[in-house]
């Protein structure tokens, strides 16, 4: 048995971007806990150089917010938090929109996707790629 395999990185969680007009397309969607995305963000947005972070009033692009705290940058404010703080002010702001999405996208609806808890993949490797 032969399988084609076509790779196609694409950076969203918004199933609306989905059209399947291939019969034999198969999607497999990662799936974060929402904890983990905001505690990567939190990291991520203390180091990063996208102009939405370091520089104020910059859109983010991703959800159309301009940023400013007093002056403050995102990552500036981001970074002027102890860690509690700093992971409630990443829930309410950035990661805020990105977990919405997740909440409200509909892979499941999709008979060609299957869904992949990145937990799984922690706990149980051999079993997750069976599902694969």
């Amino acid at each position: 048995m032969i399988i084609k395999i076509h790779i196609k990185d694409i950076w969203s969680h918004r199933s609306n971007l989905i059209s399947s007009s291939d019969d034999n397309i198969k999607i497999i969607h990662f799936i974060r806990h929402p904890y983990e995305i905001i505690c990567s963000g939190v990291k991520y947005h203390k180091i990063c150089t996208e102009a939405w972070c370091i520089n104020n009033n910059k859109n983010t692009d991703a959800d159309g917010i301009n940023y400013n705290f007093n002056g403050l940058t995102y990552q500036k404010k981001l970074q002027s938090l102890n860690t509690e703080d700093s992971v409630n002010f990443e829930m309410e702001g950035r990661s805020y929109n990105t977990i919405l999405d997740m909440y409200n996208c509909k892979f499941n609806d999709y008979n060609f996707c299957l869904n992949v808890k990145m937990e799984d993949i922690y706990t149980n490797l051999n079993n997750t790629c069976i599902k694969i």
